[in-house]
């Protein structure tokens, strides 16, 4: 799984899991040791197995469609850290989200600020995170998909 960015900050990894290789990501704050998975595809082990050493502290979806949510059941169980999404891309989702993200939100994971962006179009409720100079898109951004972006 390739490790996108690792520095004295942060620490990025994608993975692509699931029949259709969707991107999942894990991002650590490399002073803390917390972190937090964005999208849960598929292949809730996995994703596991790659937050050992770390303090999981969220899950946060992009947007609700099914190739973004397979293993959101397993993680939500095994984890036990609160889901976050946008609240027009909640109602599919059960139990629903302990955490509701509008456009303009931050938060914080370790020493590290982000902000969420509310970028509807893909679906009602699609949400980008930001920390630094990294955004996280999702499908907002779909190279050869929808809108062909």
């Amino acid at each position: 799984m390739p490790v996108l960015i690792d520095d004295d900050v942060i620490r990025i990894e994608k993975l692509q899991l699931g029949p259709w290789g969707t991107n999942a990501y894990i991002v650590v704050c490399r002073h803390t040791r917390d972190s937090l998975v964005i999208d849960a595809p598929a292949e809730a082990e996995t994703i596991i197995e790659r937050l050992r050493d770390s303090n999981p502290k969220y899950v946060l979806l992009t947007h609700d469609h099914m190739d973004h949510i397979g293993a959101l059941t397993d993680l939500r169980t095994r984890l036990d850290v609160p889901l976050a999404a946008h609240p027009a891309d909640s109602g599919s989702l059960s139990p629903p989200p302990e955490l509701a993200l509008n456009d303009g939100d931050s938060f914080s994971l370790g020493d590290m600020a982000f902000e969420v962006l509310h970028t509807p179009g893909h679906t009602p409720g699609g949400i980008c995170f930001r920390t630094g100079s990294h955004l996280f898109s999702g499908d907002t951004l779909f190279p050869g998909g929808p809108g062909n972006t």
